[in-house]
């Protein structure tokens, strides 16, 4: 016979494995709201709310600077040599 704690962890893990089993026989989209709420409760966040009205206070300001004409836009294609260009530097400054 298990002793009761490994008896426990045993059940328990048995119990994560069919749960486990049992979300990825979700459609994808819930699948990811599933993770997302998963997620935020390793956070500590208990006000999703506050965060969702953060990203809408920044997505409004990203917008304004768009549309003023207070930000330099760069297209993908291009950020991604720069970006690319910058982390070969980087990579080349650590082997020396």
């Amino acid at each position: 016979m298990l002793p009761r704690g490994l008896l426990s962890y045993t059940i328990d893990m048995a119990t994560r494995a069919q749960l486990v089993e049992a979300l990825l026989a979700f459609p994808a989209p819930e699948r990811a709201e599933a993770a997302r709420e998963l997620l935020e409760s390793l956070d500590g966040n208990d006000a999703p709310a506050d965060v969702e009205a953060a990203w809408h206070e920044e997505i409004a300001r990203r917008v304004q600077e768009i549309e003023t004409g207070t930000v330099d836009l760069e297209d993908g294609p291009s950020a991604m040599i720069r970006l690319r260009e910058r982390a070969r530097q980087r990579l080349e400054r650590r082997r020396s």
